[in-house]
């Protein structure tokens, strides 16, 4: 199958981090700070990794590649508090930056700079040629559960059967009415409710009443999923990780690893006295970890702990008799018509930094991880999408995992030999004609020869063919709705 099924292969893992998932909560979360919490957040997590030491294996296919050709590429690692980054870039030969004392002058001959924060638009204005960021400016429209819900309702109202992707959702206040009227009817409806700007499951709750939500505060609500997919009779929810190596043109990729996160606490029907049962609710992980029953992964292919291969639980599935090419090809179908609702956007703070006739749209990329929830039927949920996961280790198969994805992700934003060549001849500040569009066709060959030699798979342009019984995506025609409903905010004040 490719996707997930790396079970049967090589095996890559995956955890969860950032955001509270619906009702499967994510794990850690790093919060939203932005450049101006640089300096708060550069701590390495040297403790937790002394005491799980990454495998020893061998560079990947594409590290060895990398390590070849490209030895004298230059990190920039002061914004980054994770060692993990840093093993993965000097695995592949890369030359990390010294960090500057206090009053001197920062080294800025970096080609790849690692922030563990948002970036400003002004940031990416300063980027030359040789230069790449790990953010998009503009990407909190999407990693902000307010920003997720109300680009994902603009184009449900649009779409309103292909983009049944995500729980039901109002934002708070300003869709207080609608809300309300949900506690009218004779059925005894379960909403969970979050802070807008929220994580690692702080501050949510599941309620059935508008008692305890304050109407001055932003949230986010959304039906509660009664019937999601049990594990062993478990409520549990997906990280997987997305790299977005460009927003004009859209280039989506999803590596075929993930994580499984799993409660603590055995899932039942919805009661006035579970309702604050949060170990069997909230999948996060910042959550369960200290529960009494929590079991940590001692290998990256256990199968009896509460963190869990995607691939794992993809063999389980398919041996069950369930249909796992639906479900895969569903899980990817949610994550590109999810930044297709946020793209017009994205590709609008991006060019208000570079000149769109001088910048062929690649001087930023964006490794995400997206928090997914099964329901009873196996379809999949969004539950939102964080900007920064986390990438600390705690186990063997975070070590797996985070190491490998990170080496993959890297290996995908790499300059190319032909990138170079062609950028150091130019001269400053202008391309000569016709360069425009021969970096975009050297940065997508790139892309397409070194995917097959890492974990991930590309979602978009050029999507994989739908299994039998689902019709191919018409991700042309979303597009063009985005832009539209993107011009009309844009045209009436409320982007």
């Amino acid at each position: 199958l490719g996707f997930g099924m790396a079970s049967l292969g090589p095996l890559r893992t995956d955890d969860g981090r950032d955001g509270e998932p619906e009702v499967g909560e994510g794990d850690e979360a790093e919060g939203e700070a932005d450049e101006e919490g640089v300096s708060s957040i550069v701590e390495a997590d040297t403790q937790a990794r002394a005491a799980v030491a990454p495998p020893p294996s061998p560079p990947c296919a594409a590290g060895k590649l990398l390590h070849q050709r490209h030895k004298k590429l230059r990190a920039d690692l002061s914004a980054c508090k994770y060692e993990a980054v840093r093993e993965a870039m000097e695995q592949l030969g890369w030359e990390i930056l010294a960090p500057a004392d206090e009053g001197e002058v920062a080294d800025d001959s970096w080609n790849i700079y690692w922030t563990d924060v948002s970036v400003s638009q002004e940031r990416v204005t300063r980027l030359r040629p040789l230069q790449r960021i790990n953010h998009f400016p503009g990407m909190l429209e999407l990693a902000r559960k307010a920003g997720t819900a109300r680009n994902l309702n603009r184009m449900l109202e649009r779409y309103p059967n292909e983009y049944k992707i995500f729980p039901p959702t109002w934002l708070l206040p300003a869709d207080l009415t609608d809300f309300k009227a949900q506690f009218t009817a004779k059925r005894n409806k379960t909403f969970i409710v979050k802070p807008s700007r929220g994580c690692q499951g702080k501050d949510i709750m599941l309620t059935r009443s508008l008692e305890g939500i304050s109407l001055h505060e932003n949230y986010i609500a959304q039906r509660y999923m009664h019937r999601p997919y049990l594990l062993d009779g478990y409520k549990f929810d997906l990280r997987i990780y997305v790299l977005l190596t460009s927003v004009e043109p859209l280039r989506v990729y999803l590596h075929t690893e993930g994580m499984v996160r799993i409660c603590t606490s055995k899932y039942g029907p919805v009661t006035g006295s579970n309702l604050e049962d949060q170990c069997m609710h909230l999948t996060n992980y910042a959550i369960n970890k200290h529960a009494d029953g929590y079991v940590p992964a001692a290998s990256s292919n256990d199968n009896g702990s509460h963190k869990r291969l995607l691939s794992s639980l993809l063999a389980h599935l398919s041996a069950r008799g369930e249909d796992v090419p639906r479900l895969v090809q569903l899980m990817r179908e949610a994550v590109v018509k999810c930044l297709i609702a946020v793209q017009p956007h994205l590709a609008h703070n991006y060019y208000a930094c570079q000149q769109r006739r001088e910048n062929p749209g690649s001087s930023c990329f964006e490794l995400l991880g997206f928090d997914i929830l099964l329901d009873h039927r196996l379809k999949p949920y969004l539950l939102e999408v964080n900007h920064s996961p986390s990438f600390t280790v705690d186990s063997p198969l975070d070590a797996h995992l985070k190491h490998t994805v990170l080496t993959d992700t890297l290996a995908l934003v790499s300059f190319s030999r032909d990138e170079v060549g062609a950028l150091r001849r130019q001269r400053p500040g202008r391309l000569e004609p016709g360069m425009l569009e021969r970096l975009r066709e050297m940065r997508a060959a790139y892309e397409d020869e070194r995917v097959g030699r890492t974990g991930f798979e590309r979602l978009y342009p050029n999507p994989p063919d739908p299994p039998a019984g689902l019709e191919p995506p018409r991700y042309e025609e979303f597009l063009k709705g985005a832009a539209q409903l993107f011009a009309h905010a844009s045209l009436n004040g409320s982007r």
